[in-house]
């Protein structure tokens, strides 16, 4: 008896979900067909790949061993069948969840590039700040989102992308000095996003790091006003480096270096777990484009300087 993708198919997911019912929904095939495949993989091996764990499995050894390869198998596999099955194959409606300065920066560049690679899919936009599209994620509102500094959920897969620099601006009229601490910011008028936000969470943490409070912070929910009052000397803000990059090559802003250095808030795609293989087509198709666009529009922090990022 030889083994089979489908097997490696029904092994894998078995093992991400932890049972055999998941790997079910997730294939969309019936229950007894995935616990089938699983038995013929084990006889094939003569392995016994799971243990028994309360009402779930667990891998034993044997299938420890074995998930890895299983990974590297069917990865190859979904290439191949991409490189020959053509583009024709990722169609239809896909709800996109993007936070806003994401959106700002990256969203031009990506519709573009799903146009021509994709023609036949149609992206439904969704902007809203992180908390909020993973919450819509869950509820089954958008297919894919992408978000910074996600909250641990069992329920979500978390594909890391990397790290987004963060920097002080103000309107050169402020004239404020080039390096600043938090008490050179304390006094001044500082506007972020709501409270519970990865914008908000930084002004206070740095702030913290002093021991002290910022004594004017207002709130905005939109991070591209932030941007607009920031350039109007109205206050000082904390902004996405690459956002503002043509406000401040114009004159329009001033980059104010930090001491100390401020952390970088984690990037991560976020999509459903338990999402059936068949509906993953057009997410994974989005999520692999936006790869291709972080890197040509240099959205991202280098690795060597991942160092600020919060442990």
């Amino acid at each position: 008896m030889r083994v089979t993708l489908a097997q490696l198919a029904a092994f894998l997911w078995t093992a991400r979900l932890g049972s055999v019912r998941a790997a079910a929904r997730q294939l969309n095939l019936s229950q007894p067909t995935v616990s089938l495949r699983l038995r013929d993989l084990q006889l094939a091996l003569g392995r016994v790949l799971f243990e028994r764990e309360g009402r779930g499995l667990r891998l034993g050894p044997d299938g420890a061993a074995l998930l890895e390869h299983a990974t590297r198998i069917l990865g190859e596999v979904a290439l191949l069948e991409e490189r020959l099955g053509g583009q024709g194959q990722v169609a239809g409606r896909v709800r996109i969840g993007m936070q806003e300065t994401f959106a700002m920066v990256c969203l031009p560049p990506l519709l573009r590039d799903l146009s021509e690679t994709y023609p036949a899919l149609r992206p439904e936009l969704v902007i809203d700040t992180s908390a909020d599209l993973q919450a819509a994620l869950l509820a089954g509102a958008i297919d894919i989102a992408f978000v910074s500094n996600p909250t641990p959920d069992l329920r979500l897969t978390i594909v890391p992308l990397g790290f987004q620099e963060a920097v002080w601006a103000a309107a050169p009229s402020l004239a404020l000095p080039a390096e600043v601490c938090p008490q050179d910011l304390q006094p001044r008028p500082i506007i972020a996003t709501p409270p519970g936000s990865p914008m908000h969470r930084q002004i206070i943490d740095w702030f913290a790091s002093a021991g002290i409070e910022p004594a004017q912070l207002g709130v905005c929910s939109s991070v591209s006003v932030i941007a607009h009052l920031v350039a109007a000397g109205v206050a000082v803000g904390l902004l996405p480096r690459r956002m503002i990059a043509a406000d401040v090559a114009a004159g329009r802003l001033a980059v104010l270096a930090s001491v100390p250095p401020l952390a970088a808030p984690r990037v991560a795609a976020l999509y459903r777990t338990e999402t059936r293989a068949d509906a993953l087509a057009a997410p994974m198709a989005i999520l692999k484009r936006v790869i291709t666009v972080l890197e040509a529009v240099d959205y991202l922090l280098p690795t060597a300087r991942d160092s600020t990022e919060e442990p």
